[in-house]
């Protein structure tokens, strides 16, 4: 199918036009700056025009519709109901992130039967999320995050099947995380996070085996963690922190292989942390603070050579840090801080070659700093050993430091 790039003054693409057979769609209002040179210019009600050769070898006028719309950060201003949706009923993508764009969503957005990507995030967006927005049955991509809308999210958001993107976050949206998302089978990344939703993680979430991203943190979220997320093989960040969440850390979700990224931290989990956490191989960052996580190190930690942050600080860990944690040879933070830590700092830390930030403070830690403890340790930025019972002198490499 033939199709028509119109440009605006920038020389980027910000609207498509393709053709359609029979008589075409009435004509688009159009309303472009025209551009420096000239080029590109469509006067505002002129309906766009493709010439095709027909069968007869002779060239004639096609009529075009607007399928795309391509204008984020674009510094628009103004409110989005203001715009005439009737008139595109072609359209099948519509960007309009990161501009002023104010009001509410305009219900005769959902009547676009053609869309399926829809990004209104980073404006100042306002109002309920429309429940209509579930009759939109081909979108695939869905961002509202970045706005000031309020109220719940819709169940009815649930019958988007085809939906692979759905990122929400940063809102003031309340009230439970509906059920009926779990049916959204198709799902890739779902970012809810930054707003003020309550209740427990939707144990339907175990559906959405499709899913590389889930972001939660920083709600209302309480009640423990489904060990059913467990089921979801391909997720590769899972960010649940700064919520209510409680219980013990879930055996199940140890089953996730696949994961660079697992952020627990700001929480009211309990427990030990399992053994089987050394099965994560391809596991970057670990993130358990401020819990009130109980027990030892495992040393299972030793496993996971690709970690470059671990944080565990804030908890009620005891025990002594095991020798195995030395094979992080890519860490870049650790913080094991305000534990009950005893013994002394191990010898194998001088592998640390990578290290810039390294909290130990608020321990039981006792014994004199290893020689060999700072050798390597050309990267260094913060270092915080205090609240110890360290002894002996400081090592003459503490005051090279390198950038300490």
């Amino acid at each position: 199918m033939p199709s028509l790039s119109i440009r605006g003054c920038s020389s980027a693409p910000w609207r498509r036009a393709s053709s359609v057979p029979g008589s075409g769609p009435p004509p688009v209002e159009v309303e472009l700056a025209e551009p420096a040179d000239g080029a590109g210019l469509v006067a505002a009600g002129d309906e766009p025009v493709h010439r095709q050769l027909d069968g007869r070898g002779v060239w004639r006028r096609a009529p075009l519709a607007v399928t795309e719309i391509s204008l984020p950060n674009a510094g628009i201003d103004g409110r989005l109901g203001e715009l005439n949706f009737s008139a595109l009923p072609f359209l099948t993508y519509l960007d309009l992130g990161l501009n002023n764009l104010r009001g509410e969503i305009p219900l005769e957005i959902t009547s676009l039967p053609a869309l399926s990507y829809l990004d209104l995030s980073g404006n100042g967006l306002h109002g309920n999320i429309p429940p209509e927005l579930g009759n939109m049955p081909r979108l695939t991509q869905l961002g509202l995050d970045s706005n000031n809308l309020t109220g719940r999210i819709p169940a009815s958001i649930g019958n988007l099947t085809t939906l692979r993107f759905l990122v929400s976050g940063n809102n003031m949206l309340t009230g439970p995380i509906p059920e009926e998302l779990g049916k959204l089978t198709s799902l890739e990344k779902l970012e809810l996070s930054g707003t003020l939703l309550r209740g427990q993680v939707p144990k339907s979430f175990a559906n959405l085996t499709r899913l590389n991203t889930l972001y939660l943190y920083s709600n209302n979220l309480s009640g423990s963690i489904p060990p059913s997320l467990g089921n979801l093989n391909k997720l590769m960040d899972l960010q649940l922190s700064d919520n209510r969440l409680s219980a013990g850390i879930p055996v199940a979700l140890l089953n996730l292989t696949e994961l660079n990224i697992l952020s627990l931290e700001m929480n009211e989990l309990t427990g030990s942390i399992p053994h089987e956490i050394g099965l994560l191989p391809n596991l970057s960052l670990l993130g358990l603070s401020t819990n009130q996580l109980t027990g030892s190190i495992p040393p299972s930690l030793g496993n996971l050579t690709f970690l470059n942050y671990l944080s565990l600080h804030d908890n009620q860990l005891v025990g002594s840090i095991p020798a195995e944690v030395g094979a992080l040879v890519n860490l870049q933070t650790m913080s094991l801080a305000s534990n009950k830590i005893s013994g002394s700092i191990p010898v194998t830390f001088k592998n640390f070659t990578s290290i810039r930030v390294l909290f130990l403070f608020q321990n039981k830690l006792s014994g004199p700093l290893p020689p060999e403890f700072a050798n390597n340790f050309s990267h260094l930025i913060h270092l915080n050993l205090g609240n110890n019972s360290l002894s002996g002198n400081c090592p003459r490499m503490y005051a090279k430091g390198g950038s300490l």
